[in-house]
């Protein structure tokens, strides 16, 4: 039952009472702003690329506008029409107590996990938290399996998916409210924790009488553990806003991963030593890591390392190597161009960074740095920027920020 959910047994005995579902009703927010990219490019006069068709298969479509970044589509003509045609759509006046057609089915539930995506990577953490508190608690009754038993016959847990769950535990960290992060994170871990528990003593996620997996066992128990890491590694997150360095490094201690994900975290944790000024546990995080990550991130790690030693040209070569090594990586050129300008090499840097604007996926750190050595390395930082636009309105994803520009 890896879709189950712990939810208290009182609910489960509502719904055999009988309990009518509709009592949670979720709200559309209002329409996102316009995308400053659209903007940009039409006061330059260039046409922007068509997003991927919203025809087919919603998972397909949907997978598609991700890729390509297009997140107000996703919004506003993938998942606006579902959501309506089930009764979820804007509110309109007085219909908050009048809307006995809501209904909640595995589709809804996976549009308003789209939704939240879209607008967390469009930065309407408002307006994402408006729509996930619509819902009052993930816990009610119709938002069951069981609570629709000739539709899903015999299926149970909760048809939330955890992401959504996740998501909405981390979104008020993002609009400030660390406290209120750490309380809902901790308590998604003790769901969790819980949830482990109960299947290793022979129990079901939710606490019900005594079930076999069979051969099962192994993958429901390593979803809840992986459910966990992600918990585990959002507190840590969490704890960094705060400047909680210590603690965020126990937190992503307790994450048990394996391969390159161990290095990228035991990589991450030797920077948060980095931040505390601590080199010689950084050293010995970047040691470690070493032995478990590829070889571009190897290179990551001993720049960084040549920065605390103030070795800007072995540095530079560091992150030249794992640029090489990996087009993809914009911190890697960025890193490298930086290096460059500490050591006064300005046109090297700024060739570097264009050269890896070009190469790897578009970044608006790697741009504003870009268009920041082009106004210290000439009176020519207008029309070099102004070159740059065409490239950013065709490959440019909607979440793209063209302020970076400074035009």
């Amino acid at each position: 039952m890896v879709s189950g959910w712990p939810h208290p047994l009182e609910l489960l005995d509502a719904v055999k009472g009988g309990t009518a579902p509709g009592s949670c009703r979720p709200t559309v927010s209002a329409e996102c702003p316009p995308c400053p990219i659209d903007e940009l490019a039409k006061d330059n006069g260039i046409e922007r690329p068509e997003p991927p068709t919203t025809d087919g298969d919603t998972t397909a479509v949907v997978l598609a506008l991700f890729k390509r970044g297009s997140w107000r589509a996703v919004l506003n003509e993938v998942t606006l029409p579902v959501l309506t045609a089930h009764g979820q759509g804007p509110a309109t006046e007085g219909d908050e107590t009048q809307r006995p057609d809501v209904q909640h089915t595995e589709l809804t539930l996976q549009m308003w996990l789209y939704r939240a995506i879209a607008l967390w990577k469009l930065g309407q953490y408002t307006a994402a938290m408006s729509e996930l508190n619509s819902f009052g608690s993930f816990d009610q009754v119709d938002l069951l399996f069981e609570s629709y038993p000739d539709v899903h016959h015999g299926k149970k847990g909760s048809m939330v998916p955890f992401s959504l769950r996740l998501i909405r535990a981390e979104l008020p960290s993002r609009l400030g409210k660390h406290d209120g992060s750490l309380v809902q994170l901790h308590l998604l871990k003790h769901a969790c924790q819980t949830a482990i528990a109960r299947l290793q003593t022979g129990k079901a996620e939710d606490g019900s009488a005594e079930h076999d997996l069979g051969d099962q066992f192994d993958v429901v128990v390593q979803v809840w553990q992986s459910r966990l890491q992600r918990v585990e590694i959002g507190i840590g997150n969490c704890l960094l806003r705060l400047q909680e360095f210590e603690l965020a490094m126990q937190a992503f201690e307790r994450v048990d991963v394996a391969g390159f994900q161990k290095g990228a975290l035991l990589s991450g944790c030797a920077r948060v030593a980095l931040l505390q000024g601590d080199i010689a546990t950084a050293k010995k995080y970047f040691d470690e890591a070493d032995s478990h990550a590829h070889e571009a991130s190897k290179s990551m790690n001993a720049g960084f390392l040549a920065l605390t030693d103030g070795d800007y040209t072995a540095a530079s070569a560091a992150f030249e190597k794992a640029w090489e090594l990996n087009h993809d990586c914009a911190a890697a050129g960025n890193n490298q161009a930086v290096c460059q300008l500490y050591t006064g090499a300005l046109t090297t840097a700024a060739a570097k960074l264009a050269e890896s604007h070009e190469s790897s996926t578009l970044h608006e750190n790697v741009v504003f740095n870009l268009c920041t050595l082009y106004e210290l390395q000439s009176s020519a930082a207008a029309a070099k920027k102004k070159a740059l636009v065409p490239v950013i309105a065709e490959a440019a994803t909607d979440a793209f920020d063209p302020k970076c520009l400074k035009l």
